[in-house]
């Protein structure tokens, strides 16, 4: 967390320690479906850190989606480092329609 200043900007730790603990944390979106009919959707979000191992992951799932309708999602995941991610990676695992 920032806070600018007149002489710059400050940075304020969030917690009650002196330390954030980036093992555990908590991600958020929105699903969009495009297709014309009712589908069960799974969709993995990855992380990885700097030298591109994965560090963590989430599987979302969403049955019946209704076509043309966002589904926001919200996830608690637990990191396999403590510190920052470098990058990250979505993608649709699976998208069945349903009969």
């Amino acid at each position: 967390i920032y806070s600018p200043t007149r002489f710059g900007t400050r940075y304020v730790n969030p917690g009650n320690s002196d330390e954030i603990d980036y093992t555990k944390m908590t991600i958020s979106g929105s699903i969009l479906h495009a297709a014309n009919d009712v589908r069960n959707i799974g969709v993995a979000i990855t992380f990885f850190d700097e030298y591109d191992n994965q560090i963590g992951a989430e599987i979302i799932q969403i049955e019946n989606a209704r076509p043309d309708v966002p589904y926001p999602f919200t996830a608690k995941i637990e990191m396999a480092l403590n510190r920052p991610f470098a990058s990250h990676s979505s993608y649709v695992l699976y998208s069945d329609p349903i009969p």
